[in-house]
């Protein structure tokens, strides 16, 4: 009996709705979403993508924290894609799911649009085939807050 081992795709699970006001202090996405890999150790990358992404406004950053160990992230300011990587391909499926929690949204427009944003999750455990997760779709509702209108310039007449 010959047995060919077959990659089984990582499995990424737990959507999540959350709301942002303008102005807020960026705020984490999807605190509750599940990763798994039954046959691989390391995963080689995640990818958080907005769906409907505005550039100038969206920004979507991560922190590290105690259990993500050495995964970093970068994100591109062109298409609004976070991709969290391990330099040494050393992140275990955990560390990548405690990372996909760290993920956070903001926006820095004073006028943004209150469109809600399709955030997307997405895992790649580096195999030639069967490679990616499902996706995992978050939503962003975002309130815009009407700004004081503000005076300036003073004068001294007589």
């Amino acid at each position: 009996i010959n047995i060919t081992a077959v990659n089984d795709n990582p499995v990424l699970s737990g959507t999540s709705t959350i709301a942002y006001s303008e102005n807020s202090a960026a705020t984490l996405i999807n605190t509750g979403i599940v990763l798994s890999d039954v046959d691989t150790a390391a995963l080689s990358n995640a990818k958080v993508s907005i769906s409907n992404y505005v550039s100038g406004e969206d920004v979507l950053s991560f922190t590290s924290n105690a259990n993500t160990g050495n995964i970093v992230a970068s994100f591109n300011t062109t298409t609004g894609v976070l991709t969290l990587s391990s330099p040494n391909n050393s992140g275990t499926p955990a560390q990548f799911q405690a990372a996909l929690r760290a993920v956070s949204y903001a926006n820095t427009s004073d006028n943004p649009s209150t469109v809600a944003r399709d955030i997307t999750f997405v895992a790649d455990d580096g195999g030639s085939a069967n490679n990616l997760s499902s996706v995992v779709h978050s939503t962003i509702n975002i309130t815009a807050v009407n700004d004081n209108p503000v005076l300036s310039g003073t004068t001294t007449i007589a």
